[in-house]
């Protein structure tokens, strides 16, 4: 029977080995079999999900809800439960059914749906996704060879046990994988987006501020990893999707770079929702994402736009002056925008790509000079974002910036966060009224449109931009590489 799956399903069966493992168990079952099938995105079982409108990303999203966690793997022996067997069984009985002589990955689909009782079947169940739904599907499928799996070469004859062709399954001890961690890339006005799509670490049932707590405190050698060279590059922002805490958001996120966590990223938050479309987990429309610092509302336009209202942003200090060694006296607003910012406009620099280096080492001064003066944000906070402002020589944009990123790479786009706090300073100066569009372009020459709304005497920015997907990848996390982990720049 090994021989009658084609390539895709026997990926399945290895997948479903490594999310096993991933999840601390010693044996596969019906939910490590749906995760690694879900894995295969240009299956025909994905594509039988597509057309019944239960996108890949929704079942992964309720999948990791419903699972719990095993207490650890011990040793290298990896065996299918009972339930798992019967879901490979009957997968191999809907073909046979079918008058098909290979097993692809939807009749895998098939049997799980069939088993029934297992978490996979109950997931799939509560999706819609239903035994005769499925059937009519595969049976267009039949229709149309095109659109179908084929084996990889033609099936030998029938042997004569399951047991017989799968005896590294049931006895033998499986080869164990590499770590696997699957990401989307894109990018927002050049700015780069990370998400990870599964493969990372279990972060608890907490608040999203607990998670990003436990993140940082037990698991930042994942996020050096992610982002980090030689997989990443100074400049990339990483995204997590976390199930949210409020019912009324979509997923919640948490951002990180290449030396720590935003609580917000504007940038970051256009690609997370232009991944999420991609993977057809959301559709155009208004839908909520919880972050660490609060609920944001986000709207997915037709022609692929992405609206971000912010968080509630403000001017904290007006006219906050800081010497700086090599520069001399530097005066700047410090405001809030999702992220701490210096905003600083009169500072006679170029911004241009030509001169990115020496204003790379203009920002880091003003930081570090804010940082040795105990110049800081609300309740302490680290003011970690370096904000410059010129007028722009583009007909019809308000306003260019060169904005210095905590970790000392800088934003190739407007940054969101950054546009939010220069909204509220214009707000607080009065040369912006609410429903006003500022248009606020970035060293890149990439333009976001902001506007706000007042809500409770609060400034309420929204930022509009777009990100286009730029790669898809599974990176693999080597404990024999010496830098397994990530060059960090910290």
């Amino acid at each position: 029977m090994w021989q009658r799956f084609t390539e895709r399903a026997r990926r399945v069966v290895f997948s479903a080995q490594e999310e096993a493992g991933r999840l601390g168990e010693n044996y596969v079952s019906t939910e490590h079999l749906l995760l690694g099938l879900l894995r295969e995105q240009d299956s025909v079982a994905a594509r039988i999900l597509d057309r019944m409108g239960v996108s890949l990303a929704r079942i992964r999203s309720e999948m990791e809800r419903s699972i719990t966690r095993g207490e650890g793997r011990h040793g290298q022996d990896m065996q299918l439960t009972p339930r798992a067997k019967r879901v490979i069984d009957l997968s191999y009985d809907e073909a046979r059914l079918l008058d098909n002589n290979y097993i692809g990955t939807e009749h895998l689909l098939l049997g799980l749906i069939r088993e029934g009782d297992g978490l996979a079947g109950r997931v799939l169940s509560k999706l819609g996704v239903t035994l005769e739904r499925v059937q009519s599907e595969v049976k267009f499928v039949q229709d149309n060879p095109d659109k179908a799996e084929m084996p990889v070469k033609a099936p030998p004859p029938k042997p004569t046990t399951l047991r017989d062709s799968l005896p590294w399954l049931y006895e033998q001890a499986a080869p164990k994988p590499l770590p696997r961690v699957h990401v989307i890339d894109s990018h927002t006005g050049g700015e780069p987006t990370r998400l990870v799509v599964s493969g990372a670490p279990h972060l608890g049932t907490g608040s999203l501020s607990d998670k990003l707590a436990l993140f940082r405190d037990r698991y930042d050698q994942f996020r050096s990893a992610t982002v980090n060279e030689p997989r990443g590059s100074e400049g990339m922002v990483g995204a997590l999707l976390v199930a949210p805490t409020q019912e009324e958001c979509v997923t919640g996120v948490i951002f990180f770079n290449n030396v720590g966590f935003l609580g917000m990223c504007g940038h970051g938050m256009i690609g997370v929702v232009t991944t999420l479309a991609y993977l057809n987990f959301i559709t155009p429309g208004e839908h909520k994402i919880e972050t660490p610092v609060g609920m944001v509302s986000v709207v997915l336009h037709e022609g692929g736009e992405v609206s971000v209202t912010n968080v509630p942003s403000y001017r904290y200090r007006e006219s906050v002056s800081v010497e700086v060694e090599g520069i001399g006296t530097v005066t700047g607003d410090i405001a809030y925008g999702g992220n701490w910012f210096y905003l600083v406009e009169g500072h006679g620099q170029e911004l241009t790509m030509q001169n990115i280096e020496a204003l790379t080492d203009y920002t880091w001064r003003i930081r570090q000079a804010l940082a040795a003066n105990g110049i800081k944000g609300a309740d302490g906070q680290e003011v970690d974002h370096i904000e410059l402002f010129a007028p722009s020589p583009k007909e019809g944009v308000d306003s260019r910036n060169f904005v210095l990123c905590p970790g000392k790479a800088y934003d190739r786009s407007p940054c969101g966060t950054g546009t939010s706090a220069k909204l509220a300073c214009l707000v607080a100066d009065g040369k912006l009224q609410p429903g006003e569009v500022w248009r606020q372009e970035s060293v890149t020459g990439s333009v976001f449109e902001g506007s706000v709304a007042i809500v409770d005497g609060q400034v309420i920015p929204t930022i509009k931009g777009r990100a286009h997907i730029n790669g898809e990848a599974v990176l693999l996390l080597d404990p024999a590489d010496p830098l397994c982990w990530g060059i960090r720049g910290e």
